[in-house]
């Protein structure tokens, strides 16, 4: 039996499939890594897959290899309410009026099938008494940067909400270091939009209130 080596491994690599008659879908991508041009333009990689990846055990190996090589940091796109299994480098909570609805369950969710990238989304669930008297409803979402210092996974310098087809206008604010840094009055919003805020690597913890 071999033993399990680097050398064995890269005997072992398996190379991408590229479906027929689309063998060079793929070139330009491999074309702009090829020519350093990461160095230069933002490039954005969607890891799909199944029940191997929950956990972000594929992924995050995946992710740091390019990232240590390109350049980039941060873990992409994550549900408003964890799915599944949390990521490597970022614990995430949020409130217990945060409803998930995914592909499988659509059309369950208040807005059909607009589920997006992620085959799901999040919303807010609106108690039925308060429905009935109006005012303000309060939500929240909390990021903890977790792992050691150097690995870019934990290292994002920013955090964006994406959000739409809200019937009522709502603020959103982010909160780290113990006090709110910025705030959006965000009016009723027919589509798909977003809202970015600053999240300087000094600070571990942040929450966005809604």
């Amino acid at each position: 039996h071999d033993i399990l080596t680097a050398e064995v491994l890269r005997r072992r690599l398996i190379p991408v499939e590229h479906p027929s008659p689309h063998e060079n879908a793929l070139k330009p991508f491999y074309h702009a890594l090829a020519t350093n041009m990461p160095q230069n333009r933002l490039v954005r990689v969607l890891h799909y897959g199944d029940s191997q990846i929950e956990g972000d055990r594929i992924s995050s190996f995946l992710r740091r290899r390019l990232q240590g090589r390109f350049g980039g940091g941060g873990m992409g796109l994550l549900h408003a309410v964890p799915h599944s299994h949390q990521p490597v480098n970022v614990r995430q909570t949020n409130s217990s009026n945060w409803s998930k609805v995914l592909l499988s369950e659509l059309p369950r969710g208040t807005v059909g099938y607009k589920f997006g990238v992620l085959g799901g989304y999040s919303e807010i669930v609106v108690p039925r008494r308060s429905q009935q008297r109006g005012g303000f409803n309060e939500a929240w979402i909390r990021f903890q940067r977790q792992g050691a210092h150097h690995l870019t996974a934990r290292n994002f310098s920013q955090i964006k909400l994406f959000y739409g087809y809200n019937n009522e206008p709502f603020i959103a604010s982010i909160s780290y270091g113990e006090s709110i840094h910025d705030a959006y009055m965000t009016p009723p919003t027919p589509k798909a939009s977003e809202l970015k805020w600053q999240a300087p690597i000094r600070f571990h913890n942040f929450q966005i209130d809604i």
